[in-house]
């Protein structure tokens, strides 16, 4: 294993992600059933795996990365660890009802802060001559923007932990949130593809 190899299994892992969640939105009732519930979860898990074997892959070939940037990228691994222990069965009676969905949420909040600061400082010290800028510019724009709509839904659930009241999220940043969701994830893939095609990742980072 490489990274040229890690991240072509993020974007089969970013692909399938895309497809799970679409079919989540217009095939709701296929989760009712347990055994293509746990299929299509367990598919989930490893596609969200893929995330970790890239960063970890990133952090041992990708040289002259300052200690800020290896922070954010260790951080990453760790928060997308826990997002993926959430969605085992066992954990669903140590953390369950409001709290758990509290606490996954702020898992995934921290989480897209560590990436939102690892898309910033890895803009400015990509060389000139690669045409990665264009795509992880666009990353850094989606996931400011879900960094947004994630903070809000924070602000429901914690509305309803404070008064008891359930409140329905405004439409139009539901369908905002969508729209982010595939933009965001259309930047990746763009950039993993571009990324691909590196040939000498040590030449990655300019001088």
């Amino acid at each position: 294993m490489n990274l040229k190899k890690a991240s072509l299994l993020l974007i089969i892992g970013a692909s399938y992600t895309v497809f799970y969640k679409a079919i989540f939105a217009v095939f709701p009732f296929i989760f009712k059933n347990s055994l293509s519930n746990n299929i299509f979860s367990a598919l989930w898990i490893l596609s969200t795996f893929t995330l970790i074997i890239f960063v970890y892959y990133f952090i041992k070939e990708i040289t002259r990365l300052s200690s800020q940037i290896k922070i954010s990228l260790w951080l990453m691994i760790l928060f997308t660890s826990i997002i993926i222990l959430f969605k085992l069965p066992y954990l669903h009676s140590v953390i369950y009802g409001i709290q758990r969905i509290l606490v996954f949420e702020l898992i995934r909040l921290l989480n897209s802060i560590a990436v939102l600061f690892f898309c910033f400082s890895f803009y400015k010290i990509i060389s000139d001559k690669y045409s990665l800028h264009q795509s992880l510019n666009l990353i850094i724009w989606t996931v400011s923007i879900g960094l947004i709509l994630e903070l809000i839904s924070f602000g429901y659930y914690i509305n309803f932990i404070l008064t008891g009241n359930e409140s329905i999220p405004f439409a139009p940043l539901q369908i905002l949130a969508v729209i982010v969701f595939l933009f965001t994830y259309y930047a990746v893939i763009t950039f993993l593809i571009k990324f691909r095609k590196v040939e000498d990742y040590t030449k990655l980072v300019a001088k």
